[in-house]
């Protein structure tokens, strides 16, 4: 188990918790059907066969604690792409803490700004 924290000091000098994550996990991939409070997704799902990058079809929990970035609940549809964060509960299932939803390769409301490539601007 991997377990990961922030501290602070309290007024008397000893340490307290501010956040705990444990069995963190960050996925891309592409939404194959959906339920109520859950979807499915296959993970990585345009990588090469011979590639290191793993295909796998999960179970995404959502609930009213999943932060929404650049999207919504009602956006989540077949076919999108997703990228998630959340907890890996380890039986093929993890619960979101937050959810992008892109389409056309951009997250689903971000309208119609110009999106600049990591490489800069193209001539």
């Amino acid at each position: 188990m991997l377990v990961s924290a922030r501290c602070r000091a309290d007024d008397s000098g000893k340490l307290v918790a501010e956040a705990i994550w444990i069995n963190i996990v960050n996925f891309f991939g592409m939404i194959t059907n959906v339920d109520a409070g859950s979807f499915m997704m296959v993970t990585n799902p345009n990588a090469d066969p011979e590639s290191g990058y793993v295909k796998e079809s999960l179970k995404i929990l959502i609930d009213d604690n999943t932060v929404f970035s650049g999207s919504a609940k009602d956006e989540i549809k077949m076919a999108r792409d997703v990228q998630m964060v959340g907890l890996d509960l380890k039986n093929g299932t993890v619960r979101a803490t937050r959810l992008t939803v892109y389409e056309n390769k951009r997250p689903v409301r971000m309208g119609t700004d110009k999106v600049l490539s990591p490489a800069g601007p193209q001539n």
